[in-house]
């Protein structure tokens, strides 16, 4: 049977029980904590987490010297604060190179917006009710050449016309969800959107000359659980932006064509 390497979670993955698993079946946890989670210090007492890294400058990470106790478990405690001001503090059971903790965390950040793009902020994937494995694996086969389409064409467009920042230091929208936009955009509106639609055709081709896109997809179907490779968790190294919440407006692109 092929072991896990490691396990990244966020938040919602709490408890002594959960932790006391992971050790035992020596799974090498990657865990967000929240900032009000006890953290034992060195000589007695424990305190909320965010205690620690409370001044924290943006981009900077430290690791408390030391295991410390958390859910009766004695594990390192590594914290950051991101450029939007808000910290990031990650459990793990080995002391590893400081800035490997918060990049093992980019990773699963990486796979939690590529699932927000299958699902309900995307091609609502769930919608489909099917049950039948092979076609789901069709499917999601034809969602994954979908997507690295369109964040391919995300990529181009945000070249042309760069996506705004909002004030909390986060895009607009996302890569994936710009190229979307457009490429519905041109679907219904095909008769306007004719001199579009040829471009974007021309840059897929050129694309797939090039075999990027091809790689690209298959980073894309690696996001799995890898036997003893990495960390056990594998995603796409291209980063995709946070997405929109539920609800929110999409404007359209409209980039003026090259």
């Amino acid at each position: 049977m092929e072991k896990i390497d490691g396990y990244l979670a966020d938040r919602e993955f709490v408890g002594t029980e959960f932790v006391r698993y992971l050790i035992k079946n020596e799974i090498k946890p990657r865990i967000r904590i929240k900032h009000n989670t006890r953290v034992a210090r060195r000589w007695n007492g424990a305190v909320p987490a965010r205690n620690f890294f409370r001044n924290l400058a943006r981009g900077e990470v430290i690791q408390l010297r030391g295991q410390r106790v958390v859910w009766g478990q004695r594990l390192s405690v590594t914290g950051t604060r991101l450029m939007s001001g808000e910290s990031l503090i990650i459990l793990s059971l080995d002391a590893s190179r400081v800035t490997a903790i918060p990049d093992d965390d980019k990773r699963r950040w990486e796979i939690k917006t590529l699932f927000k793009a299958l699902k309900n902020q995307g091609f609502d994937f769930a919608a489909s009710h099917l049950t039948e494995l092979d076609r789901i694996e069709m499917l999601l086969a034809l969602l994954a050449i979908t997507f690295c389409r369109a964040h391919l064409l995300g990529e181009w467009l945000h070249e042309q016309k760069p996506i705004p920042t909002k004030s909390h230091h986060r895009p607009a929208t996302s890569i994936f969800r710009y190229g979307l936009d457009w490429l519905r955009e041109i679907s219904f509106n095909m008769a306007e959107k004719l001199e579009a639609f040829y471009q974007t055709v021309a840059l897929f081709e050129e694309l797939r000359r090039s075999n990027y896109s091809f790689d690209f997809i298959g980073k894309f179907m690696s996001c799995t659980v890898v036997p003893s490779t990495g960390f056990g968790i594998w995603s796409s190294s291209l980063q995709i932006l946070p997405v929109p919440p539920v609800g929110a407006a999409h404007s359209s692109p409209h980039p003026t064509p090259c």
